[in-house]
Protein backbone atom coordinates (compact mmCIF):
# COMPACT_ATOMS: atom_id res chain seq x y z
CA UNK A 1 0.00 0.00 0.00
CA UNK A 2 1.22 3.42 -0.71
CA UNK A 3 -0.36 5.45 1.35
CA UNK A 4 -1.00 4.12 4.69
CA UNK A 5 -2.47 7.46 6.11
CA UNK A 6 -5.15 7.72 3.35
CA UNK A 7 -6.49 3.78 3.62
CA UNK A 8 -6.79 4.03 7.14
CA UNK A 9 -8.89 7.31 6.54
CA UNK A 10 -10.71 5.16 4.17
CA UNK A 11 -11.97 2.53 6.60
CA UNK A 12 -12.39 4.23 9.38
CA UNK A 13 -14.93 6.10 7.55
CA UNK A 14 -16.73 3.67 5.84
CA UNK A 15 -16.92 1.28 8.75
CA UNK A 16 -17.06 3.83 11.70
CA UNK A 17 -14.17 2.57 13.51
CA UNK A 18 -10.43 3.70 14.83
CA UNK A 19 -7.45 1.80 13.34
CA UNK A 20 -4.55 1.67 15.68
CA UNK A 21 -0.92 2.87 14.08
CA UNK A 22 1.80 0.77 14.93
CA UNK A 23 5.49 0.07 13.71
CA UNK A 24 7.64 -2.90 13.32
CA UNK A 25 10.73 -3.24 12.41
CA UNK A 26 10.19 -1.26 8.80
CA UNK A 27 6.79 -2.34 8.37
CA UNK A 28 4.16 0.16 9.22
CA UNK A 29 0.89 -1.32 9.95
CA UNK A 30 -3.06 0.07 10.91
CA UNK A 31 -4.49 -2.74 13.35
CA UNK A 32 -8.26 -2.92 12.86
CA UNK A 33 -10.32 -3.02 16.53
CA UNK A 34 -11.17 -6.49 17.85
CA UNK A 35 -12.13 -7.55 21.17
CA UNK A 36 -11.03 -11.25 22.08
CA UNK A 37 -14.13 -13.66 21.72
CA UNK A 38 -16.33 -10.67 20.94
CA UNK A 39 -18.33 -10.62 16.74
CA UNK A 40 -16.02 -9.13 13.93
CA UNK A 41 -12.46 -10.45 12.60
CA UNK A 42 -9.50 -8.70 12.93
CA UNK A 43 -7.37 -6.83 10.17
CA UNK A 44 -4.36 -5.28 9.50
CA UNK A 45 -3.17 -2.78 6.67
CA UNK A 46 0.33 -3.10 5.90
CA UNK A 47 3.11 -0.47 4.39
CA UNK A 48 6.62 -1.96 3.55
CA UNK A 49 8.88 -1.62 0.60
CA UNK A 50 7.92 -5.59 0.34
CA UNK A 51 4.84 -5.54 -0.36
CA UNK A 52 3.12 -3.48 -3.33
CA UNK A 53 -0.44 -2.91 -3.99
CA UNK A 54 -2.01 -4.65 -6.73
CA UNK A 55 -5.05 -5.88 -8.50
CA UNK A 56 -3.72 -9.92 -7.81
CA UNK A 57 -3.19 -9.04 -4.75
CA UNK A 58 -5.22 -8.41 -1.92
CA UNK A 59 -8.13 -10.25 -0.94
CA UNK A 60 -10.83 -9.01 1.57
CA UNK A 61 -13.69 -11.35 2.96
CA UNK A 62 -16.87 -9.51 4.55
CA UNK A 63 -19.45 -11.58 6.54
CA UNK A 64 -22.49 -9.68 7.15
CA UNK A 65 -24.11 -10.92 10.28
Amino acid sequence: MNDLERAKQFYETVFGLQLSLNTMGSINMAWFPMTQGGPGATGTLIQSENYTPSHAGTLVYFRNL
